[in-house]
């Protein structure tokens, strides 16, 4: 099996975010051996987690590894280094966008000039968007324009997601003027559309605007459109009829993720047909506290990260970006930004946002890293 088919998601066409780890506190360290073995099996978060506890327990013991181990252990992470760096552009050669987005995180918080670089062979490699089509193996491409502000944020164990700050987001033609727009080849349009309803509170609903194949959870879409809830699954472009003439697989498939019922915000996982500039997922943000996004462990966050021991919060606020958190922040990187710090547990930066920042959440160990990006910063 290769290393492809080792470290890719098993269900490319619905790459979860957020996938439950073990907890590292507390385990004994490998040996040099068994994480020598592990580099070549494509285990590299076990490999690079291996190298911390080793560099941990030196400090702790320093009679118990000497030069000689240490040294073996420094090779053993810049190995798994350049080979994760490696894969990650085997991924996206591969148009497995998903699986190179979900190990851009894990080499960021190893050594971010390696995750830039890497991000850098990533756009050149990108395939361009072209006309769409049935046959296996062809790449299509999920590109977004529109003139609604954007950003990137890059999630340690997360990956990158594309933050579009629109109420309305166009799939297919038609995006318009402030309309977000996303895959104007798609073979079918959908609105996306956030309304505020009788009863309180904002909803997202999916309307088509052209062509007849847009199914959501499983079935077509009618005229009048239908409300999108967590884990609704929306799919165009449709293939040929199966063998039992029943409806052909989906070139394109998203799923929605809304698990915090206090927010109107709304996740967009890009599944099968989707590479939207190397994100993973989509981010409509909504503006004000009713859109305030949460990040964390639990079920009902948004963005769900199972080695985050701590709960963030993103929230746009007019013109500025603000982060808080419950634990310590620390900035590490700031290009072409002026960030504004509350204590040391929250900040706010500029929006639309044209700079970059990262940042380090301090509780637990490793520190758990974030990156704020404008639209033009990746990879810089």
């Amino acid at each position: 099996m290769s290393q492809a088919a080792r470290n890719s998601p098993s269900d490319p066409d619905r790459p979860e975010l957020g996938q439950p780890q073990p907890d590292p506190d507390n385990m004994p360290v490998p040996t040099p051996k068994d994480a020598r073995a592990w580099l070549e099996q494509g285990r590299y978060e076990d490999v690079l987690r291996a190298c911390r506890q080793a560099e941990e327990a030196a400090v702790a013991q320093e009679e118990a590894f000497g030069p000689a181990r240490r040294a073996l252990y420094g090779a053993l992470r810049l190995d798994a280094r350049e080979a994760l760096g490696k894969h990650i552009e085997e991924l996206s050669k591969a148009g497995d966008a998903a699986g190179a987005a979900r190990l851009l995180g894990l080499l960021l918080r190893e050594d971010p000039s390696a995750a830039d670089s890497c991000h850098l062979r990533l756009e050149v490699d990108r395939p361009s968007p072209g006309p769409v089509s049935s046959e296996p193996g062809m790449r299509r491409s999920g590109v977004f324009g529109g003139a609604a502000p954007t950003a990137r944020i890059v999630v340690d164990e997360i990956g990158e997601l594309l933050v579009i700050a629109a109420s309305q987001l166009v799939l297919g033609a038609g995006g318009l003027g402030t309309t977000a727009q996303l895959g104007a080849e798609l073979p079918e349009s959908l609105l996306l559309e956030r309304r505020t309803s009788l009863s309180g509170g904002d909803r997202w609903r999916a309307r088509a605007l052209a062509g007849s194949g847009v199914v959501v959870d499983g079935e077509p879409l009618a005229a009048a459109g239908v409300h999108l809830s967590h884990g609704s699954r929306i799919g165009m472009g449709a293939g040929e009829p199966d063998v039992r003439g029943g409806r052909g697989r989906d070139a394109y498939s998203l799923h929605v993720r809304a698990s915090d019922p206090g927010s109107s915000s709304l996740l967009l996982e890009l599944g099968r047909g989707f590479h939207c500039a190397g994100v993973r997922a989509v981010l409509l943000l909504s503006e004000g506290p009713g859109g305030r996004v949460t990040l964390g462990r639990g079920p009902t966050h948004l963005l769900q990260a199972q080695s985050l021991k701590a709960t963030a919060g993103i929230e746009l606020a007019g013109d500025r970006l603000q982060l808080d958190c419950d634990s310590k922040i620390r900035v590490v990187r700031v290009d072409n930004c002026e960030v504004d710090s509350s204590g040391d547990s929250a900040l706010s930066l500029p929006w639309p946002l044209a700079g970059r920042c990262d940042l380090e959440i301090l509780r637990g160990a490793p520190p758990f890293w974030m990156s704020l990006q404008g639209p033009n910063e990746g990879g810089r």
